[in-house]
């Protein structure tokens, strides 16, 4: 469950649904807020590959092994 929230997918699904939500009412305000979450998922998804991106020094220490 971890993953999925560290991978801004939790936050895609949720913005999926606020879009929908806004698009089925006419109520522009709700696909508003389904695009906020839209930009929270790609800021948590950009964020997480970041970290988990290898170091020079760690791809060195795997090609010698």
């Amino acid at each position: 469950m971890k993953k999925f929230f560290e991978s801004g997918l939790a936050f895609m699904l949720v913005a999926l649904v606020w879009i929908a939500v806004g698009l089925l009412s006419g109520r522009p305000g709700l696909g508003a807020l389904g695009v906020f979450w839209l930009v929270l998922a790609i800021a948590v998804r950009a964020r997480s590959t970041k970290k988990q991106r290898p170091t020079p020094e760690s791809q060195r220490k795997d090609d010698a092994t």
